[in-house]
């Protein structure tokens, strides 16, 4: 099995494309050498900080704590170094931690050639437990079930450090050798980063837009013609709604008119979920859910009902 390695976490705005905090673990013969863990400046504004206010609920960062925090552009030699033609260990890679990297060094390398050797393979602990026939590969889920302690998950370092354990327990336990890893260089950042530079809002929030775009309401007339708007049985048809950290009234209204616009509303988050309203009393164990099985949570505030 692979011994030495560098696992690494990212806790990131996925509407944006940028990250918040890096947390990474040095293994040397399988003993953990080195760490770091470091919140990032993603130079936004407070609105799109709390575009998707799953993140900041989820991870605990606020804005205001990462204001003095460097940028990326100043902590990525300090991650170059470890990672760069390394053997890199990350958890459900290809959708978050490689994803968000390319994305942020897409942005770098249209602007500087520094750095433009970086290559490294990645071993996703998510896949290797899929090919495993896991049938739950939530990082919390398979760390329980290893009996790997995860001290503050959606933390980067902890993450990061409980990835590595993982990887070790999966690799004594089953026969991993011949597993494919990803490679990560150049060609992967331009690939993935051309395919998704442009920030972009959540879908829900998009599709509200469209919708109103569509028939023609102004947005600043959109409460005196919502009434109109949400009247059509199609909006939200099919959708499987759960809303949650709202007040009683609140949600009794909401739902009221959800429900008129085609939704089914539910009170607890399954398989069938395709959507989650937050209020600012949102329920932890929801949010960890949603963000487990990539359901789009959006902000109460979000809903011009």
């Amino acid at each position: 099995m692979l011994s030495n390695f560098v696992a690494i976490d990212f806790e990131f705005l996925s509407s944006l494309g940028r990250i918040i905090q890096i947390g990474y673990v040095v293994v040397r013969n399988g003993e953990i050498v080195e760490t770091y863990e470091q919140l990032v400046n993603p130079c936004c504004s407070r609105q799109d900080f709390y575009l998707v206010p799953m993140v900041s609920n989820i991870t605990g960062i606020t804005f205001e704590m990462v204001q003095t925090a460097p940028t990326f552009e100043d902590v990525w030699p300090d991650l170059y170094r470890v990672i760069n033609k390394n053997n890199v260990i990350a958890h459900n890679a290809c959708s978050a931690d490689l994803s968000i990297l390319s994305k942020e060094l897409y942005r770098i390398f249209n602007t500087t050639e520094q750095f433009d050797d970086i290559e490294f393979d990645c071993y996703c602990t998510m896949n290797i437990a899929r090919s495993l026939s896991h049938t739950q590969c939530g990082l919390s889920i398979l760390c329980k079930e290893y009996n790997i302690e995860l001290s503050a998950h959606h933390n980067a370092y902890a993450d990061a450090e409980a990835t590595a354990k993982l990887f070790i327990e999966l690799a004594n336990q089953h026969n991993i050798r011949h597993y494919r890893p990803i490679r990560f260089d150049i060609k992967y950042i331009f690939d993935r980063g051309a395919n998704c530079n442009k920030s972009r809002e959540p879908y829900y929030v998009t599709r509200n837009k469209e919708e109103r775009k569509k028939r023609h309401i102004d947005i600043t007339e959109i409460q005196e013609k919502l009434d109109k708007v949400i009247t059509s049985p199609s909006f939200f048809c099919d959708e499987v709604i759960v809303l949650t950290g709202l007040s009683c009234e609140d949600k009794e209204a909401l739902s009221l008119k959800l429900s008129n616009a085609g939704a089914i509303i539910k009170n607890s988050v399954t398989k069938s979920t395709t959507l989650i309203i937050v209020g600012d009393n949102a329920g932890w164990a929801k949010l960890e859910k949603a963000k487990e099985q990539n359901i789009p949570v959006i902000n109460r505030d979000d809903i011009a009902f």
